[in-house]
C-alpha cells in the first residue's frame, strides 16, 4: 500500500515518546507501521515489521522506532535499543562542517532524562558536550557514544 498523509496518525512529542490517537472498533486489529517525515518530506520507513494489536478494549500501545514490540499497556518496550538521532543523522552517521555544532539526542528510552545519558568521543574530531551537543574540531572522523543505564549507542560522524 501507498502512505499518505490522509491515511497516517501524526504522533506529538512527549518526552522521548510520541503519542497519537486512532479509532480500532472492538474485535478488529490494528496492523501499522511507523514512519518519520522530515521537514523536507522525506519519508523513512522503520525497519520493523507490521505490528498488529487486537481491538479487545480501550487502550494505548506502546511501541518504539527500535523494536517490533507493541506493549499493550501503553509502555515504551524496556527492552529496546537506544539510539541516537538529530538532524542530518541517517544510518547511524552524520557529516557536518568543521566549526560547526550538531544537536544529538537519545530515542529509545522510557524514563530517561537529558541529564541521565553520559556522552563521549573516540577521536579529537568531535568534541561533545554532556547534553549531546557536538562541535566540530577538526577534519576527521570520530564516534560519539551516549550511555543510558546499561544501554549503549554509538553514531560516526566526519568532520569535513
Amino acid at each position: 500500500m501507498t502512505w499518505t498523509r490522509a491515511g497516517g496518525v501524526k504522533l506529538a512529542r512527549y518526552g522521548n515518546a510520541y503519542t497519537g490517537t486512532t479509532k480500532v472498533g472492538k474485535g478488529n486489529a490494528i496492523t501499522f507501521r511507523l514512519i518519520k517525515v522530515d521537514a523536507n518530506g522525506k519519508t523513512t520507513w522503520d525497519s520493523a515489521k507490521d505490528r498488529k494489536s487486537k481491538a479487545d478494549k480501550t487502550k494505548a500501545l506502546g511501541v518504539s522506532w527500535t523494536s517490533g514490540k507493541v506493549n499493550e499497556d501503553g509502555t515504551i518496550p524496556d527492552d529496546s535499543a537506544i539510539s541516537i538521532s538529530g538532524k542530518g543523522v541517517a544510518d547511524g552517521k552524520l557529516s557536518i562542517q568543521k566549526g560547526n555544532l550538531a544537536e544529538l539526542y537519545v530515542i529509545g528510552t522510557q524514563d530517561a532524562t537529558p541529564s541521565d545519558a553520559v556522552w563521549w568521543s573516540d577521536g579529537a574530531a568531535v568534541a561533545v558536550s554532556g547534553t549531546g551537543t557536538v562541535y566540530g574540531v577538526q577534519t576527521g572522523t570520530a564516534k560519539v557514544n551516549v550511555k543510558v543505564g546499561n544501554q549503549t549507542a554509538t553514531i560516526t560522524i566526519t568532520i569535513k
